[in-house]
């Protein structure tokens, strides 16, 4: 087929999605469903959907996500745009033309899909998940996210994701259809349960108590309309930090409390706390506006030896710390392995001083080479502290974590 046959048979089946926060785009599949990618919609529950033909829908639900392959499900809608088939591509040989058909770039009004012409360049493996990953040298620019890698017969080989000034990567549709058909049927595909970030409720005045250096506690704020100022109480060693879901820090601004956050957006901001202390302290923050607790379900976690198990880093920012007994002269080999963050791992303990501290970002290896890898030897019999975060503020999204 030609591209223009390509761009012709595809793109009214590609959707335009929009939130208050960023655009991208999906893939319209049978039932009425909308597969794009997680980061595309996240941190809403719903978005804003357009085709070429012009039909538009508010407010379309999220239906469910993976946060382990970047992926989500909304719908579903009643539209007149043809449904796409997924096939297989793994099979196409090393060199052979695909192409990209997305929305990248564009404004609410009026949308249009492009399509972007490129060749295999290769294929990339990711063992642990069973996922194949199509890398090509077609142009992907913002937006293009969830949109559709097409083979030269015109068919759905892989839904775009993330790529480099050189490289655009693609999932391997045939891989991840199981995974989209537990999500449109409801079910919890990536083992991560309900991470949905909070958006309504709250309180202005939050208490919150931190055992630990590792112990923290985050919060929801919605700034619309208005800047939030804050009061901060509590042991000198607290720390607090205003981050936004672009990853940006901001900037607390006065001379005393209250601060206020200089938020540029109005879309939701994370609050961090925190303390340089492993004691137990209480703490308490006063805001103008509603804060949402946003509880982490992966700290404080027990892991054995010889355990694998999955968590999430949340939000920008997020850090996950889990609890391990070792005995003394132990040695263990820790993995974190993922696709959407660069994991980050240190070894702590109580009592430790920072030169005991063991950190590593890349020696694990993995699909995009920069997976963490610590081999530990225990000094002490007692507990330890296995933290996971992201090598970049702006890293959100699913992990494997293992223990050997």
């Amino acid at each position: 087929m030609t591209a223009a046959q390509i761009f012709e048979s595809i793109s009214p089946s590609i959707a335009f999605i929009t939130t208050d926060a960023t655009s991208g785009s999906g893939v319209l599949i049978d039932g009425g469903f909308i597969v794009t990618n997680a980061h595309v919609v996240w941190p809403y529950n719903a978005a804003h959907v357009i085709f070429d033909d012009g039909a538009a829908f508010d407010n379309v639900p999220v239906l469910n996500w993976d946060h382990m392959l970047d992926l989500a499900v909304l719908g579903p809608i009643r539209s007149d745009a043809p449904h796409a088939a997924f096939s297989s591509g793994e099979d196409q040989p090393i060199g052979s033309e695909v192409f990209l058909i997305g929305y990248p770039y564009q404004a609410r009004e009026a949308p249009k899909p492009t399509i972007t012409r490129g060749v295999l360049s290769r294929l990339r493996e990711w063992e642990s998940v069973g996922v194949t990953y199509f890398q090509t040298d077609a142009a992907i620019d913002g937006g293009q996210s969830g949109g559709a890698l097409v083979s030269d017969a015109g068919e759905i080989i892989g839904v775009s994701g993330s790529g480099t000034e050189r490289f655009a990567f693609a999932a391997s549709t045939a891989d991840i259809l199981p995974r989209i058909q537990s999500l449109t049927a409801g079910e919890d595909a990536d083992g991560l349960g309900e991470r949905s970030v909070p958006l309504v409720g709250g309180q202005s005045r939050q208490r919150l108590e931190l055992s630990g250096w590792w112990d923290q506690q985050a919060f929801v704020v919605n700034p619309v309309g208005t800047e939030p100022a804050l009061n901060f109480y509590g042991a000198e060693e607290g720390l607090i930090l205003v981050l936004d879901i672009y990853g940006t820090v901001i900037e607390l601004e006065g001379e005393e409390w209250p601060y206020t956050a200089a938020v540029e957006y109005d879309v939701p901001h994370f609050i961090r706390v925190r303390q340089e202390s492993e004691d137990t302290n209480e703490y308490l923050i006063d805001s103008s506006h509603p804060l949402i607790p946003f509880d982490d379900e992966d700290d404080g976690q027990h892991i054995e030896i010889g355990e694998t198990i999955i968590g999430n880093l949340d939000y920008p920012g997020d850090l996950d710390y889990y609890r391990i007994n070792l005995s003394a002269r132990d040695t263990v080999e820790i993995t974190a392995d993922s696709v959407l963050i660069d994991p980050y791992l240190t070894v702590d303990f109580v009592g430790g001083s920072s030169e005991d501290l063991v950190t590593d970002d890349d020696s694990g290896g993995g699909i995009w080479g920069v997976n963490a890898r610590i081999s530990y030897r225990a000094p002490l019999s007692q507990s330890y502290f296995i933290i996971v975060e992201g090598a970049a503020w702006t890293d959100v999204g699913g992990y494997i974590l293992s223990v050997k």
